[in-house]
């Protein structure tokens, strides 16, 4: 019944791309969002969405050419006080030209 075992396989052309999604999924560490922060430490751009961030630690473009132990991802973690006068410092500076 070879017609029927290509019949079947026609039905679920996505059945391959599923599971090669899943895998991938299961693989792939989680988002730095996953890591709870330590009372009154915030994330930068939770805090202010506008201010540029350039963590080059978390990558290769650094001086090192090497991602640096410690930054798992590109970012600034620091706390909200600080956060807060960022936030304002950014908003009273002139635009960049």
């Amino acid at each position: 019944m070879a017609g029927r075992a290509e019949r079947g396989a026609s039905r679920r052309p996505w059945l391959g791309a599923f599971f090669a999604a899943l895998a991938l999924a299961i693989a792939s560490p989680l988002p730095a969002r996953a890591d709870p922060l330590p009372a009154d430490f915030v994330r930068l751009a939770d805090v202010d969405p506008t201010i540029r961030q350039d963590i080059r630690y978390a990558g290769l473009e650094n001086f090192l050419h090497r991602k640096v132990d410690g930054y798992e991802a590109p970012a600034c973690i620091l706390t909200a006080q600080a956060a807060k006068a960022l936030s304002l410092s950014s908003k009273q500076s002139p635009p960049e030209a």
